[in-house]
């Protein structure tokens, strides 16, 4: 996976691991897009499930694209790029936000508003840096220890 300096996070070129973005907007699902419905935007590939999708993002792509790049929006809100799972999403304020797993979504959604502005505060500087390489495992096991303890190592 080649994402360093990228605007936009993606496996092998493919945005979203090849989930249609506009999906999440139409019926809150993850729905894999098709090679058949593609379109190239930000220098990556985007997929979708239908025509309609295609054509919904090719005339507003920024509407439909995800914050902070794709990548963790909690890992944004402190200043770092971390890869992220399709079905870890929110849609808040028509505003697409990714995370790294579910669980690390439920610890973002504790405090939301306030990730959020974090992020955006950040992201001038974040957005260019490497991303971080992150096992699911062990963030998992400090996520529980986190959950336990109820402390933020991040605050």
């Amino acid at each position: 996976m080649d994402v360093a300096l990228t605007e936009y996070y993606h496996k092998d070129g493919v945005a979203l691991d090849g989930y249609d973005v506009v999906s999440y907007f139409e019926g809150g699902q993850v729905v894999r897009g098709k090679s058949s419905f593609a379109c190239v935007w930000s220098n990556v590939l985007w997929l979708f499930s239908s025509e309609d999708h295609l054509e919904k993002f090719s005339n507003h792509p920024e509407k439909y694209a995800p914050q902070f790049g794709g990548f963790c929006a909690y890992g944004a809100a402190n200043g770092y790029k971390a890869s992220t799972k399709p079905e870890a999403f929110s849609i808040i304020d028509g505003k697409l936000y990714l995370n790294f797993a579910k669980y690390v979504r439920s610890r973002w959604q504790e405090k939301q508003t306030s990730h959020i502005q974090a992020a955006n505060s950040l992201w001038d500087e974040t957005k260019h840096s490497n991303p971080i390489k992150a096992h699911p495992i062990p963030i998992w096991w400090k996520y529980q220890i986190l959950k336990l303890t109820r402390k933020d190592i991040f605050e």
